[in-house]
């Protein structure tokens, strides 16, 4: 009874070490999204000129 209890436990600890070095849970990704909003330079213009955007 000794020995199986032996065996299982060294099976999980390989099992669980394995898990741990392969990285299971490393596979976690984020994704950040930038927004940039760009605007030219104001321009002068005479009086009673259309202004065109």
């Amino acid at each position: 009874m000794r020995k199986l209890i032996a065996a299982l436990a060294a099976v999980c600890v390989l099992t669980f070490s394995f898990a741990a070095i392969s990285g299971c849970a490393d596979d976690v990704k984020t994704v950040k999204k930038v927004e940039t909003q760009r605007e030219s330079q104001p321009q002068m213009v005479s009086p009673g000129e259309p202004i065109v955007e």
